[in-house]
């Protein structure tokens, strides 16, 4: 376990965030892997879709994916900042009843979940103006994914934890281990024996089972050890519940609803076609994989910012932001020379044959996208401030008004003028999303009311 309330803020905030983005990175590796592989060995010969359609097909899946992932990502945030402030505090009974009592919650939502996005699929893939020629093979990977869920939620969960204790290497290792053989399995699944969209699905469902299993043993053990003094410890407490949603319920709807608008905007890319949606797919990868750097900062800041608080050191946290966003803003600088130098290449990694229309159009996102980063760093900076302090309107007010912007502006110029942005409507919403949550969220944090939520 790791003491975030000690040492050079800068360091130990470094210390702590690396394993996180590893993490991070290695996830969205073998999620590109599920791209990659799809997209340059099915074949019609080869399962009976072409590389193309499949690409886009899972591409179409994914963002469906996302909104129930979304929700056990929005809890597990809760119980994360819950056990953070907890931890810094010092109240390791406390700590022990919200580990045990989380995971036996989420373990029951995850369930649910489950059966409702399996009894789902096929009329969420039809709402999503899915093209004909790659129906049926997006509902299967959907259908595949949703079985999955509960071992993603309970991954999730065991990993908000490990980070709220300050242990965020063994996630790491488990991640690794998965990603590989997630990687492995994608290779024989769809090069050898055929199965296209389907192998990926079923790749990703025992690759994500095995990452759950051991993750969840190891913290399991890992809880056994706190010692927890004189305090007692429940192994479900509806007191302890309750704290743990009233943090973890707005992130749920926030992250859903936010899935929500993704959905929406993906019904605008489907319309596209799948020639145009396959390359956006590629390209959202990569906008993904780049991206999520910058999300796992943004999640360091929040667990920080709650032990530091729990342990009543603000001068830290201002300190500690300070050192994550240099960081940020030179990375996501550093973004926009690579993807004006090399998007293009980046995006014909993905495809068996080079499409123009396909690594024109992704080459175009990632270079509209990456300019957009340096706001988007301000804007998971201060949100991860504000989730970490338990701020919960500031982090709901400004992701929800990016959403609804990107939304809104995405559908007025794709339907009511589309000869002003064309295909590049998609790319240019999500940039004028981030700038007015950055702007929110900025203001938010300068007002100094963080400073002032309710210790858990």
């Amino acid at each position: 376990m790791k003491d975030l309330t000690r040492g050079k803020p800068w360091k130990v905030l470094l210390m702590f965030a690396i394993p996180l983005v590893l993490s991070g990175l290695i996830q969205q590796l073998y999620n590109m892997a599920d791209s990659l592989i799809v997209g340059n060995f099915a074949s019609v010969e080869n399962g009976g879709i072409s590389g193309v359609n499949a690409l886009a097909a899972v591409g179409a899946s994914s963002t469906i994916t996302m909104l129930f992932i979304s929700l056990g990502n929005g809890g597990s945030m809760g119980c994360g900042v819950v056990i953070s402030q907890m931890f810094g505090g010092k109240r390791f009974g406390e700590v022990k009843t919200t580990l045990y009592t989380s995971l036996i919650f989420f373990c029951g939502l995850a369930v649910v979940m489950m059966i409702a996005g399996s009894l789902l699929a096929g009329p969420m893939t039809g709402w999503m103006n899915t093209p004909a020629e790659i129906y049926d093979a997006a509902v299967d990977y959907l259908r595949i994914y949703m079985f999955g869920l509960p071992f993603l939620f309970i991954y999730n969960v065991c990993n908000a934890i490990f980070n709220a204790l300050g242990d965020s290497r063994k996630p790491l290792y488990f991640l690794i281990f998965s990603s590989l053989f997630n990687i492995l399995l994608d290779y024989i699944f769809v090069a050898k024996l055929g199965w296209a969209v389907k192998g990926v699905a079923w790749a990703t469902f025992i690759a994500q089972g095995l990452a759950c299993l051991l993750s969840l043993g190891v913290l399991l053990h890992k809880a056994a050890g706190i010692d927890a003094g004189d305090e007692k410890v429940k192994f479900f407490d509806g007191k302890t519940l309750l704290s743990t949603l009233r943090i973890g319920v707005p992130s749920m709807i926030q992250m859903s609803i936010v899935s929500l608008g993704a959905l929406l905007v993906q019904a605008v890319v489907n319309s596209f076609g799948p020639v145009f949606l396959a390359g956006y797919s590629s390209a959202n990868r990569i906008h993904m994989f780049i991206s999520t750097v910058i999300h796992t900062v943004g999640s360091a800041v929040s667990t920080y910012t709650a032990q530091n608080i729990g342990a009543g050191q603000y001068d830290r946290v201002q300190a500690g932001i300070r050192a994550a966003l240099s960081f940020m803003v030179a990375f996501s600088l550093a973004m926009v020379a690579v993807m004006f130098l090399f998007g293009r290449n980046l995006v014909g990694l993905f495809v068996d044959e080079p499409v123009d229309k396909v690594l024109s159009t992704g080459a175009f996102y990632l270079k509209l996208i990456s300019i957009g980063m340096v706001p988007f760093s301000f804007f998971n900076c201060f949100n991860g401030v504000a989730r970490g302090a338990g701020y919960m309107p500031a982090f709901t007010i400004s992701t929800l008004s990016d959403l609804a912007v990107r939304v809104a502006f995405a559908y007025l110029f794709a339907y009511c003028f589309p000869s002003v942005l064309g295909e590049n409507v998609i790319a240019v919403s999500v940039i004028v999303g981030w700038c007015v949550g950055t702007i929110l969220s900025v203001a938010f944090h300068c007002s100094g009311r963080w400073k002032h939520a309710r210790k858990i």
